[in-house]
């Protein structure tokens, strides 16, 4: 579960970077252009959540995704 949980912050993260240096190369500031990215691209809680669909979570570390998701 964990391996999953990780795989999907991973994709995350890396959407978020490939699309924010996609969006600075229209001339947008490297700094502004990860703010739009980080606007488009999915969260961590959404990205968990789907990726645990269907599958048993203990109650604290759902409890704790849903945490991190507010940090977004």
């Amino acid at each position: 579960m964990a391996l999953l949980i990780s795989t999907a912050v991973l994709l995350v993260v890396a959407s978020l970077v490939i699309a924010g240096f996609a969006v600075s190369l229209l001339g947008i500031p490297l700094a502004i252009a990860f703010v739009l990215a980080a606007i488009s691209t999915p969260t961590d809680a959404t990205a968990t959540e789907t990726v645990s669909e269907g599958r048993i979570v203990p109650e604290r570390q759902e409890r704790l995704l849903r945490m991190e998701s507010l940090f977004q």
